[in-house]
């Protein structure tokens, strides 16, 4: 099926005799090329609070391990949905997104508004509203940084983000924006990064604190022991 400018493969298993209003279903996704622009306007559409449309760039391949059930409308219930996610993200900006702003506030807006990243393959786990990210390497023009935690697609968020001072005050940014378009940037060690914790209400705007490195250190090994867990229950096909 051609969607969200590219396309979706998907095979499975629907449960038409369960005795309910709901029908399990347990499928594999295939995405290609999907552009993220499009996914999140339909991401908005669906009443998710996630970064708008105008708020990220770039395309996704995703391979998706899908335990869910389909209500009346034929419709998966996101609160009976479990699924595994293997991206691999191209291309990706973020532009004037509030998380990374706020992690980045004591630089000037002109340096933070517009961040441009290597190719990153991420791993996260849906639980129903909930986001795990046990793990998530990134590389910039502005830093590198690391990102664990829980996000909701109601909003609510417990993020821990490290980065590198030292390359974003110090880092040619202009050079670095340069080599990650043409494809030729390569990761620079990741040097005394310093972590925080952002964390907010739906509705509300992010709290930062800083200096959270055994505070993140804890969660994520939390967060993992969740995956495996999970990863019990569910095991991929």
């Amino acid at each position: 099926v051609q969607a969200l400018g590219g396309s979706l493969h998907l095979r499975g298993t629907l449960q038409t005799d369960a005795g309910t209003t709901t029908r399990p279903l347990h499928a594999q996704l295939r995405l290609r090329d999907i552009q993220l622009p499009k996914l999140f306007e339909l991401a908005r559409l669906l009443r998710f609070d996630v970064v708008g449309p105008d708020n990220i760039r770039g395309s996704m391949r995703c391979e998706a391990d899908v335990h869910t059930e389909l209500g009346p409308s034929f419709l998966p219930l996101l609160a009976q949905t479990h699924a595994f996610l293997r991206t691999d993200l191209r291309d990706l900006e973020l532009i004037e997104v509030e998380a990374v702003t706020q992690a980045l506030k004591l630089l000037s807006e002109k340096r933070t508004g517009h961040l441009y990243f290597e190719p990153v393959q991420p791993r996260f786990v849906l639980v129903g509203s909930r986001l795990l990210i046990p793990a998530l390497s990134l590389s910039s023009n502005l830093t590198d940084m690391t990102v664990s935690g829980e996000y909701y697609l109601t909003g609510q968020a417990d993020l821990y983000v490290g980065l590198s001072p030292l390359q974003a005050l110090f880092g040619d940014n202009k050079k670095r924006i340069s080599r990650i378009q043409s494809g030729e940037a390569e990761q620079r060690p990741s040097r005394g990064l310093v972590y925080m914790n952002l964390y907010r209400q739906p509705g509300s705007p992010y709290k930062v604190r800083p200096f959270r490195k055994q505070e993140q250190q804890r969660q994520q090994a939390l967060i993992q022991q969740q995956y495996r867990e999970l990863l019990q229950r569910q095991p991929l096909d």
